[in-house]
């Protein structure tokens, strides 16, 4: 989900999986989880065309990881270090 807000910014996007998480769907067939979209799934639907011809789309996918998702995944993890730092540096701050 994270890595979707930060590739879109869509927050609705997000709330959607969200709801889902957790959650089952149940038919008269029976029940079945329902799983969010993990990291794997958020990179296909962000980088790769179906619509392209074979050839291109493997290129496309490379291309588009280059310019969005990689440097999306990069700000995930300055911000979680970031994170990391702040909290360290109150516990130290606390310790004295």
């Amino acid at each position: 989900m994270l890595l979707e807000w930060v590739l879109s910014r869509d927050i609705e996007a997000v709330r959607s999986m969200a709801n889902e998480y957790g959650g089952w769907r149940v038919d008269k067939e029976g029940a079945a989880r329902i799983q969010p979209p993990n990291w794997d799934d958020v990179l296909r639907a962000h980088t790769i065309d179906e619509s392209l011809p074979k050839d291109d789309k493997a290129r496309e996918a490379v291309t588009r990881a280059k310019l969005f998702v990689i440097p999306a995944r990069q700000e995930i993890l300055m911000l979680c270090a970031a994170e990391q730092s702040i909290v360290g540096l109150a516990k130290m701050v606390q310790a004295i």
